[in-house]
């Protein structure tokens, strides 16, 4: 499938050959048998570059998350989320994207790029977390116009105020690209990064990870904007849609995991579940319902990201 596409785009003045394109992934089916038949080797390319498998299983676990929220979403039948319908094909669709979100990494090697002391971190690790999310979107953008959609929906949760490709409207395109952004943001505060200090490198608490979505639904941005949709915040908290995920990945149920002491304390509990509960409620309190919203909030949220992790 995916040297049948390329075969395609090959000789981009040809109109026939990208009339046939057109036609031929105009159909989902196409599109995501394209996406995950991309999605294998690029599996295959993070696990033998990262001996930990970290963003091997970032790749894996991003979209079993997604699918989640997405399959939530389309069940909905109050709230702001009631008029969703993507049905089978368009979840699955979705979820084959956020396989690929990270596309652009696979063009930078740890170490390839030397260390800039100003930042305090090497290049390499600025590029892959700033820069990746526009090669992706360069990759992705086939000329054929339901393909340049799926790369912003792919890649646009990272990209601030770029012009949209083709006629998707901006909100719709918003809310798509954030069911990746949010699963995005839990899983890699949740799963183990090498580069944390060593307390967090298992990874942090799903208590500080609903505290960082939160955070990033409700405090402005320099750019005055929220990271992320607070509807769909308030959602994935309200459906408890985190423990659908915790029982696939028992280890954050781990002690700890939850919540650590500190944030027990925090929250004035007596075990990490009470404290998980706690900051539920708070969430909801802090997120009113709102069933005529419309989506918002900026689609970059590296920042935010970095400054949590630095």
């Amino acid at each position: 499938t995916v040297l049948g596409a390329f075969s395609c785009f090959m000789f981009p003045q040809d109109r026939f050959l990208i009339r046939r394109a057109e036609e031929r992934f105009a159909k989902p089916e196409e599109r995501i048998a394209f996406y995950d038949a991309l999605a294998e080797p690029m599996l295959r390319y993070m696990a033998e570059s990262d001996p930990r498998e970290e963003l091997a299983k970032h790749l894996r676990n991003v979209p079993e998350l997604a699918e989640i929220v997405l399959r939530a979403l389309d069940a909905a039948t109050t709230g702001p989320f009631r008029h969703v319908t993507l049905g089978d094909e368009g979840v699955r669709l979705i979820k084959s994207l956020a396989r690929v979100h990270d596309l652009g990494k696979m063009f930078h090697r740890q170490g390839e790029i030397p260390f800039l002391p100003e930042l305090g971190q090497d290049a390499g690790f600025v590029i892959r977390n700033q820069a990746h999310p526009e090669f992706s979107l360069r990759i992705l953008s086939f000329p054929v116009d339901a393909m340049r959609k799926d790369a912003l929906l792919a890649a646009d949760h990272h990209l601030d105020g770029r012009p949209p490709f083709g006629s998707m409207p901006p909100e719709e395109r918003l809310w798509l690209s954030q069911t990746i952004t949010l699963s995005d943001m839990f899983e890699a505060m949740t799963g183990p990064r090498a580069f944390r200090k060593e307390e967090f490198r298992n990874g942090y608490s799903v208590f500080n990870a609903l505290e960082f979505l939160r955070d990033a639904a409700t405090r402005p941005t320099a750019r005055d904007k929220a990271s992320l949709d607070p509807q769909l915040v308030r959602f994935f908290v309200e459906e408890r849609l985190y423990e659908r995920y915790m029982d696939t990945h028992p280890e954050l149920r781990l002690p700890g995991r939850l919540a650590t002491p500190s944030e027990c304390a925090k929250a004035s509990a007596a075990s990490e579940t009470e404290a998980l509960e706690s900051l539920r409620d708070a969430i909801l309190r802090a997120i009113p319902l709102d069933p005529a919203h419309t989506p918002q909030g900026r689609l970059d949220y590296t920042q935010g990201m970095h400054k949590q992790v630095g």
